[in-house]
């Protein structure tokens, strides 16, 4: 009785050794794994993070040279809008308008022009009236033979011997300052008007400053 008793102890015991030996062994290799984990967030965190810098860098370097495009593209336009040849105070040229008194369209004309002659410190403008004088009418013939071109009708406008207009509209305007422009830079502008009359000195010419 005694042996039984003792043997279902031993048996008792041995369990409870094995049961212990079994928990000590899975507490002792978690330990290894929480270990790990903590040095793989440790690492984590105190890595440096190469593409965000990286990033910003591009970014400040993109910025940088916006800013020194941005004078270089604006530059050529504040040059453009200069588009006024700058009088030097050695020449000057005229433009000459012929025109009937009472003419609707030398009116007009007349009037365009009085908004841009002060634009132009080169710029004369003289006037001629044809219906009523014969000389000029005369004249204006014989200055439309040498530029090679009919003047059948009233306003008839002459900048040297280069531009030539018969008639009048708003839609002239761009070409009319265009020519101004043009004739002032040209190194080869000949005042043919001034030449026909010098030339015809017997016709009683009556110029006027536009008013």
């Amino acid at each position: 009785m005694k042996k039984t008793a003792i043997t279902i102890i031993i048996g008792f015991l041995g369990t409870m050794v094995a049961l212990f030996g079994a928990i000590g062994a899975m507490y002792l290799s978690s330990i290894p794994s929480a270990k790990a984990e903590n040095l793989n967030t440790s690492n984590k965190e105190n890595s440096p993070t190469f593409n965000d810098s990286r990033e910003e860098e591009i970014t400040t370097d993109n910025n940088s040279q916006d800013e020194e495009i941005i004078p270089e593209t604006n530059s050529p336009t504040s040059e453009a809008t200069n588009t006024k040849p700058n009088y030097t105070g050695e020449k000057t040229i005229t433009l000459y308008l012929f025109h009937g008194s009472t003419c609707p369209y030398c009116l007009q004309a007349k009037e365009f022009l009085k908004t841009i002659i002060d634009d132009y410190d080169y710029l004369e403008i003289k006037t001629l009236e044809v219906w009523h004088n014969k000389d000029n009418s005369s004249l204006m013939q014989k200055v439309a033979e040498k530029v090679n071109v009919k003047a059948s009708g009233v306003p008839f406008m002459l900048i040297g011997d280069t531009f030539h207009k018969t008639g009048y509209s708003e839609n002239s305007n761009e070409k009319i300052i265009s020519a101004i422009k043009e004739s002032y830079s040209n190194p080869n502008y000949h005042d043919i008007v001034a030449d026909t009359i010098n030339e015809n000195k017997d016709l009683n010419i009556v110029i006027e400053d536009l008013n």
